[in-house]
């Protein structure tokens, strides 16, 4: 049986008192059991769903959503895909960005229950994966793998694959000491089906949570780890393994904006200062040169502008004034996620460009600074 997986936005409680949702955006078509039978696995689309399907918000952007799940395609054969999802506003619709791109290694074989989280605005998967068994005398090796997806939308892309566990569990050796809930999950692995409810195994105690940079993952395993301590206790039975992975190089890397200050013939007997902002917020105050340095910002469009510091006053008359370097024709700037830009505000100071002992008669105009300086006692003519 067939069923729409699909994902409903709900609004900021300040503007949905009531918690109801708003329309539903359609991920994917999955079945119920197609993946099945997995051999080792005791409760295979039976209490639990090893498609998975899970979402994450966008830690650097609330309005960008991933979904991330396991989808049979053939005997023995799944793929892992990620698509996102962005909202034009928290209380707006929910509207298909890009994918599903898929992000497992792309061979022949059994894969399940997909996590995924979010850091640095690239999304984090980890999943049971048998590429171990492909050529294997044994159908059940597992390891348990860190994938990733960077961009948004279109530009949707698989990160690279860390394999955590690094040491294939075969996952029929930890038997069935509940009996076998799925007898075909048993047959498969080669032993009779033994009576009873069965027991929560591998799938029910995985996932992982992102932060700060870091993926931390959980994982249920009968062998450990190939990176285990040589001082661990042995390993008798199906156990909970913990890894704490730095994001691999190049997926995760903050979306910034830095905004440089240069001014031109300086009016050297006035202190002329400026304050840089993003978005209308100040970043950097009273400053006539310099820069505030890249500035951690959320991907999308921002603006970039100036106001005049203590003592200034920015207006046409005294300042020409030019924003250059990475922004767009209408004054913005659009970041996409990770990516770094930089945009330089020049101010020309029209009474600017004299002597610290002299004074402007004649202000400049557009890029020119002051065209008459006279002495300290002189008249302007």
């Amino acid at each position: 049986m067939n069923s729409n997986v699909r994902i409903f936005p709900f609004a900021p409680c300040a503007n949905n008192p009531n918690l109801m949702p708003g329309a539903s955006q359609f991920v994917a078509v999955v079945g119920d059991d197609s993946m099945c039978p997995i051999a080792g696995r005791d409760r295979c689309n039976d209490g639990n769903t090893l498609q998975s399907w899970m979402v994450a918000v966008d830690d650097t952007d609330p309005n960008h959503v991933y979904a991330a799940y396991a989808l049979p395609s053939g005997a023995n054969n799944t793929a892992i895909l990620v698509q996102d999802f962005t909202k034009s506003s928290p209380t707006g619709a929910l509207a298909s960005a890009g994918g599903p791109v898929r992000i497992d290694p792309g061979t022949t074989t059994q894969r399940f229950m997909p996590w995924v989280c979010s850091t640095g605005g690239a999304a984090f998967v980890s999943w049971y994966d048998r590429g171990a068994a492909i050529g294997a005398p044994r159908n059940d090796l597992s390891d348990y793998l860190l994938g990733s997806v960077l961009g948004r939308g279109g530009s949707l892309s698989a990160g690279p694959i860390v394999n955590l566990s690094g040491n294939p569990d075969p996952q029929c050796k930890s038997g069935f000491p509940c009996g076998s809930r799925g007898d075909a999950n048993a047959m498969a692995c080669m032993v009779a089906p033994t009576s009873g409810g069965g027991c929560p195994k591998y799938g029910d105690y995985n996932g992982n949570a992102c932060a700060a940079g870091r993926v931390y993952t959980a994982w249920a395993s009968a062998t450990p780890p190939a990176t285990a301590p040589t001082d661990l206790p042995p390993v008798t039975e199906i156990t909970i393994f913990f890894a704490s992975t730095q994001a691999p190089a190049g997926t995760v890397s903050p979306t910034t904006l830095t905004v440089n200050k240069i001014l031109m013939h300086p009016d050297h007997n006035h202190l002329r200062l400026f304050n840089l902002k993003i978005d209308g917020v100040t970043v950097r105050a009273n400053i006539n040169a310099g820069s505030t340095g890249p500035r951690t910002v959320r991907a999308g469009n921002h603006t970039v502008s100036e106001t005049g510091g203590t003592g200034t006053i920015l207006n046409t008359l005294q300042f020409h004034t030019v924003i250059s370097g990475d922004r767009a024709t209408d004054g913005t700037v659009n970041l996409a996620p990770h990516q770094s830009k930089i945009c330089t505000i020049t101010n020309y100071d029209h009474l600017g460009g004299c002597p610290s002992n002299r004074r402007c008669c004649d202000p400049g105009t557009g890029t020119d600074g002051c065209r008459l300086c006279v002495g300290p006692q002189q008249s302007c003519p």
